[in-house]
């Protein structure tokens, strides 16, 4: 087995939290009747490659169907190159929904960004199964509410493990996608190498959303004991708004996963059940079928609004609420107050056949690319990158969309503090600025118009009947603060960039724009 520093001091911490409990603790004895548990080696070795017994195609592969308490070491095999990939979990459901989240551009790593346009024949296997000591105490002691440190033991304990099989898989089969192929540090750091006696008087929960929580069926039995209302919401597969209307309430909810009703109750709850207001219109509800156009086609930047046809639609970026509820969005701006429980009412019916009853009388129906995410784009996320080359500009929902695309075009170490660097300084990366969408709007006011995702300056107007290429160079003086300024801004660094009067007839081409810094 692999031996390093990491492991060591993984070793000793793990050493220390035993020793901490009491022997006549339940904690104790539920430890040393699962350390007994043999792993399972689901492979073979055939002249020294690692072989899995079983093998799934990851696109259509469901985390569900994995075993819930157990983690291990997992692979990943890239068919059309041979490349693979090792890793390990605490629990193999929770990290496939994880990987599941990162290829769709999550805090992607490089196995996502190598492989996430080749997930069509991307296998995946199960190599190592280990107990999911934290899973397995919630579900044969639901009742029980573990403390900060217990629950750290039982996580450590599973980490460890996992963690040493995956250095161990790693270092006798050397995959080409951990490391980018030997080229960083292939050693498996361990998430608890200290540890704080202390935190076994603590309590594990800091916030509503970390309570455990117990799912029943009607007839009272126990279907499951979720760690937390996020755990619930990926058991059910809900929605996380769904699990806190649903949670303490005596009306039970209905799984489409589990195809029947249960109840969720908190492990601290010691109220009585409320019967809360939920929205049963959406019940039994089509999806939305256009006139023309999959779902899957559609641009994974926006939001669309179709009419009553199903034909014709706008598309928004960030502000579809906005623009179908003016008058009530004034409202809430005058009154300080949030987006997010006004726009439950078109995100619930994203992709439903139901229609959204507009302040104009108007009725529309909501879709998006189902890949899209909503916490992609947010109103101080979205950028534009401007190739002053080319003469284009694209739209992106955030910064690790642009260093997704700088890496596919080439060996760029371009990161997102480097991002962060040069938005809206008017510096350039090589041939490029990186402007927000406020600030790109100010000099080319039409790309604020929904729909508008990317922008060639190169644009041909007709003058007399002849069709020529205007090559009007616009000088946008951009001013940023200099490194070393004074507190009152009285040095300023002037960069000087060129981009072509776009098709859009911004102004006068000798007109200078100045954007605040």
């Amino acid at each position: 087995m692999p031996y390093n520093r990491h492991i060591e001091r993984a070793h000793d911490t793990l050493k220390l939290m035993i020793e901490s409990l009491s022997e006549e603790t339940l904690i104790y004895k539920f430890i040393l009747e699962k350390i007994k548990t043999a792993y399972k080696f689901n492979a073979k070795v055939v002249k020294d490659k690692l072989i899995p017994n079983n093998a799934d195609k990851w696109k259509s592969f469901s985390p569900f169907s994995l075993p819930y308490h157990k983690g291990g070491t997992y692979l990943f095999h890239q068919t059309l190159t041979n490349d693979t990939y090792i890793g390990s979990a605490a629990n193999h459901t929770d990290r496939a929904i994880q990987n599941s989240e990162q290829f769709r551009g999550v805090n992607p790593r490089s196995l996502h960004i190598q492989e996430k346009d080749k997930q069509e024949t991307l296998l995946f296997s199960i190599i190592h199964e280990v107990p999911s000591l934290v899973k397995l105490f919630r579900k044969e002691y639901p009742k029980y509410l573990l403390s900060k440190g217990e629950y750290e033991i039982l996580l450590a304990i599973t980490t460890y493990t996992s963690r040493i099989l995956e250095q161990y898989l790693i270092d006798q089969f050397k995959p080409t996608i951990n490391g980018k192929g030997g080229i960083y540090d292939l050693t498996v750091t361990h998430k608890f190498t200290n540890w704080d006696k202390t935190n076994l008087n603590k309590k594990l929960i800091d916030n509503r959303g970390s309570i455990p929580v117990n799912i029943f069926n009607l007839d009272g039995s126990l279907e499951y004991s979720a760690n937390s209302l996020n755990d619930a919401s990926k058991y059910l597969q809900m929605s996380a708004t769904s699990v806190y209307l649903y949670v303490n309430n005596s009306k039970s909810y209905f799984s489409k996963h589990l195809n029947k009703h249960v109840r969720l109750v908190e492990l601290e709850f010691t109220g009585d059940t409320k019967l809360r207001k939920i929205e049963h219109s959406l019940k039994n509800v089509n999806p939305l079928i256009l006139d023309g156009k999959d779902l899957n086609n559609l641009d994974l930047l926006f939001l669309y609004c179709f009419s009553q046809d199903k034909k014709t639609y706008q598309t928004f970026l960030t502000d579809a609420y906005r623009n179908l509820f003016p008058k009530n969005s004034e409202i809430l701006i005058k009154n300080n107050k949030t987006f997010t429980g006004s726009y439950n009412y078109i995100r619930n019916r994203i992709n439903l056949d139901v229609s959204v009853l507009a302040e104009d009388g108007k009725s529309y129906y909501l879709a998006k690319n189902p890949e899209r995410l909503d916490t992609e784009i947010r109103d101080n996320s979205v950028l534009w990158l401007i190739d002053l080359e080319k003469f284009e500009a694209k739209l992106y929902p955030n910064l690790h969309k642009v260093v997704d695309y700088f890496k596919s075009i080439s060996k760029s170490e371009i990161t997102l503090r480097l991002c962060n660097y040069y938005k809206n300084t008017g510096k350039r990366y090589k041939n490029y600025l990186f402007l927000s969408h406020d600030y790109f709007i100010k000099v080319i006011p039409d790309a604020s118009k929904p729909g508008i995702a990317f922008i060639n300056f190169k644009a041909k107007l007709t003058d007399t009947q002849e069709e020529v290429e205007v090559l009007e160079k616009i000088k946008i003086i951009i001013s940023s603060r200099a490194p070393g300024a004074s507190a009152r801004g009285e040095k300023f660094n002037l960069f000087l960039c060129e981009v072509f009067h776009s098709a859009f007839k911004l102004n006068q081409a000798q007109t200078f724009f100045r954007l605040p810094c």
